[in-house]
């Protein structure tokens, strides 16, 4: 779904700026590398092949793609929020179980874009990440 096309673009796109960022301080142009957290690399450590977190190794997530190689997006379905749709499933008597079951380990979280901009780490590369999306 378009939810996980969003996440993987937001993850490359981070992990693409953590590069630049490593490259910069390397270089010695200023800056800091952001390290990725916990919550980030759950899925990689997981072995979770479909959709490559933000801190998995760099030959699982490059892939010979860059972020700056797609033209523009449009993501028409969703929940992009996983957590927010479990309150709501539960609020409505729907149960959520489900949810916990698709998702690696139970991980909503690891498994929602929101969750991923909101992070310390997506905050912490600044405009580095967005700036290599594509037209959304």
């Amino acid at each position: 779904g378009a939810h996980l096309s969003s996440l993987l673009l937001l993850q490359k796109s981070l992990e693409q700026a953590r590069e630049e960022q490593m490259r910069d301080v390397e270089a010695g142009h200023g800056g800091s590398a952001v390290a990725p957290t916990a919550s980030a690399t759950t899925a990689a450590s997981r072995g979770d092949a479909a959709v490559p977190l933000a801190g998995s190794e760099p030959s699982q997530a490059s892939a010979g793609w860059s972020v700056r190689d797609v033209r523009g997006y449009v993501g028409v379905s969703g929940p992009y929020d996983l957590k927010l749709l479990e309150e709501r499933l539960v609020e409505r008597r729907l149960g959520a179980g489900l949810l916990h079951f698709i998702c690696p380990s139970g991980d909503l979280d690891g498994y929602s874009p929101t969750s991923l901009l909101l992070s310390t780490e997506w905050q912490g590369v600044g405009a580095g990440a967005p700036k290599l999306l594509p037209p959304l």
